[in-house]
């Protein structure tokens, strides 16, 4: 009876498609956008053995949409998230996009930071709302040191009474070959 299980299971339609395929549908099916910490699980790992090995692609991984909105969430479980996401990337190049609201302040967590020690694999950079300037310019100065896959990079502030032109006095060049 276990034979004719194992056979059945393996022969099911799902098991014979090629990884890429599947990949595929793993990336449509994960969430566009975090808005809570509990967007970044993914229950394909989970499944089987086979599903999970294809859902550890880190391409399935390269692109994080951070739109976080939960004001009953702490902003450090964000990090926590993210730091699994890029975890989870290996040394893919990735895409990043970062919107906080406006009215959200995040007292101890270090969001931006989180993305300091991936600036290598940076390729696509852009981050809105920023209020958290102090954890902002410590990605900035670390993606100046050396961003060889940035291709762009969009700040858009939101507070305009806030001057950050004195936080980037120290950065004199900003090694990004690729940079547009």
């Amino acid at each position: 009876m276990r034979k004719g299980l194992a056979n059945s299971l393996s022969a099911s339609p799902i098991r014979r498609l090629p990884p890429e395929v599947l990949a595929r549908i793993f990336m449509a099916a994960r969430s566009d956008k975090i808005e809570y910490r509990t967007d970044v699980l993914d229950p394909f790992l989970h499944v089987c053995w086979h599903w999970r090995q294809v859902a550890l692609n880190p391409a399935i991984w390269s692109t994080i949409c951070v739109e976080y909105y939960a004001s009953d969430e702490d902003p450090a479980m964000l990090v926590i998230a993210l730091d699994h996401l890029l975890r989870q990337s290996n040394d893919s190049r990735l895409a990043i996009s970062v919107d906080f609201p406006p009215w959200h302040i995040y007292r101890e967590a270090t969001v931006f930071s989180v993305f300091s020690p991936h600036v290598h694999q940076l390729g696509s950079v852009d981050l809105r709302n920023i209020r958290h300037t102090d954890d902002m310019v410590l990605l900035l100065r670390a993606m100046a040191s050396g961003s060889p896959r940035l291709q762009s990079l969009a700040l858009s502030q939101l507070d305009h009474e806030v001057d950050l032109s004195g936080s980037f006095q120290d950065i004199r060049s900003f090694i990004a070959p690729h940079l547009r």
